[in-house]
């Protein structure tokens, strides 16, 4: 009875250490499947009208496309700092760019709808940068203060009017 009770205990820690250790990879595979919450934010604002897709499978990409220009796809800039990158790294320069979408509703090139979106504290925007050959899409969101941080969402090779897609 004893070594029965001594197996069945060795087996239980034995199955119980799997269990522990299989539900940890599963939580983190979940994880690294799940969309940014930047994302999710967006997506939630009131005043978005056209919703973010994302494939969590394209964050590599997006790295790699945003060191290219000096650029971390990781980090949230404050405004201001993003303002600087972006003029350090000529991204944006005089006539080296089009907006192409917004988050709210309206045509993009209807300058009205732009300075609407614009003045939503928060927004996501889509430029193309030609001198660069990119097209980037970035949510721009209040941090208090009367202040605002940047995160690149989506970055992509060419012209891509419909990144947000």
């Amino acid at each position: 009875m004893s070594r029965t009770l001594k197996t069945s205990t060795l087996v239980f820690l034995g199955v119980f250490a799997f269990l522990v250790a299989y539900s940890q990879v599963v939580s983190i595979s979940a994880d690294e499947r799940s969309i940014p919450a930047e994302v999710q934010e967006i997506n939630e604002y009131p005043a978005t009208a056209k919703p973010v897709t994302f494939d969590q499978q394209k964050v590599e990409q997006y790295r790699a496309l945003a060191a290219e220009v000096g650029m971390d796809y990781d980090r949230t800039y404050g405004y201001q700092e993003w303002a600087d990158h972006k003029r350090k790294n000529e991204i944006g320069s005089a006539g080296n760019y089009e907006m192409l979408n917004f988050s709210t509703e309206g045509d993009p090139d209807n300058q009205q709808a732009m300075y609407a979106s614009m003045r939503e504290p928060y927004h996501w925007e889509s430029f193309y940068f030609s001198n660069h050959d990119l097209t980037m899409l970035y949510v721009i969101k209040p941090i208090g203060n009367g202040r605002s941080s940047v995160k690149i969402l989506k970055i992509e090779t060419g012209r891509v009017p419909d990144i947000h897609r």
